[in-house]
Parts: structure tokens; sequence; C-alpha cells
């Protein structure tokens, strides 16, 4: 099933603490899990962590990479309003 994403979580908040999450328009940061160019649009997997985005899949555009990654290297990106949609 495809969902449309929210936000990107930006902390780690134990219990009953507040949860920062950052929605629409905005600069945060993301954990890739792979390999991410700089410029590149990001979605989210199951997870809910950074990949490049894989056209055809029908996943929101969530974000665009401001740097490039290796895995699990965590990086700025730029959000955007969630999209789905061709690339």
């Amino acid at each position: 099933a495809i969902a449309d994403a929210m936000g990107v979580l930006q902390n780690k908040p134990d219990s009953g603490q507040t949860a920062d999450v950052l929605f629409g328009d905005g600069e945060g940061l993301w954990k890739c899990v792979g390999v991410v160019a700089a410029g590149g649009q990001l979605q989210s997997d199951a997870n809910g962590l950074a990949v490049a985005v894989v056209a055809g899949n029908g996943l929101p555009i969530i974000g665009i990479a401001l740097e490039a990654s290796a895995a699990n290297d965590i990086i700025r990106y730029q959000a955007t309003y969630a999209v789905t949609g061709e690339v």
C-alpha cells in the first residue's frame, strides 16, 4: 500500500517527549539508506530512511538532497510538500 508522507522526524524523543517533525518546506537532516547524489530527489523507504527516487513506484517525493551521501550518512535536505508523481 502507498501512503502519503507527512514529514520527517528530526529528533529521537523518548516516551513522553515532544517529537520534532519537519513538514512541508524547510531544511532538515535525514539518514540515507544508500548512495544519494546532491540535488537528487528523495523518498522514504519502509523504515522512514531516505532513498533516491525510483521513477514509477508511486511513492511521494519528500525532499531534495543538499549534499551527496553514502549508505547510512545523515545529510541535509530541503523538504518539499510531499508530491506523488513521476520524475
